[in-house]
């Protein structure tokens, strides 16, 4: 039995151990992962502050949830409000984004909103989109621009009208779709 060296144990107390130096050690570059998209949709409501027009492409009408007048993408992400927020002689707008520009939802907040312009394409592949609300004071709402309805086959797309007066009419017939229409879509003009 080896006898207790008091002096390696305290050494082993006090000094300072050594690492052993790897040899053969490969240089690591750093690289860099792609992840998924984390774009998400934003809300933008009609100001009608644009001293110049009342279209959608221009930036002033419109204020999203930053605060900041920025115009909706029209990729379908976004929603569309059309609330208190504009004064009433600014409620009469025009889409001029191209045909078929893509939003999420449209939600009335407020009465006497006349949506104009060109056609859009309402929701997206995903469950829950491509909505139209009228909030309870939302009377005498209007939209005279064709309205299709972009859900993938088994969405449930729907339009919700609040009550004590709510409106947006609609129209009491409709043409038949059109022939480039798929079966995964459902396409309606709202006027």
């Amino acid at each position: 039995m080896a006898l207790f060296n008091l002096r390696r144990w305290l050494n082993s107390w006090f000094t300072r151990k050594q690492r052993p130096i790897r040899k053969g050690r490969k240089d690591r570059r750093m690289s860099i992962d792609i992840l998924e998209d984390r774009t998400t949709p934003a809300t933008f409501i009609w100001t009608g502050a644009s001293n110049v027009d009342l279209k959608w492409t221009t930036a002033a009408n419109w204020s999203n949830s930053l605060g900041l007048s920025i115009a909706p993408r029209t990729d379908g992400q976004d929603d569309l409000v059309f609330s208190t927020n504009a004064a009433v002689s600014k409620r009469t707008t025009s889409n001029d984004f191209s045909t078929n520009a893509r939003f999420l939802a449209i939600t009335f907040s407020a009465p006497g909103y006349t949506l104009n312009g060109n056609k859009i394409i309402l929701g997206s592949a995903a469950a829950g989109t491509g909505n139209i609300i009228a909030n309870q004071a939302a009377t005498n709402d209007v939209i005279n621009l064709d309205v299709e309805l972009g859900g993938a086959a088994g969405n449930r797309q729907f339009f919700t009208v609040g009550t004590q007066g709510a409106s947006v009419p609609l129209p009491a017939t409709s043409p038949a779709p059109p022939a480039s229409s798929s079966p995964r879509t459902a396409w309606a003009p709202c006027r």
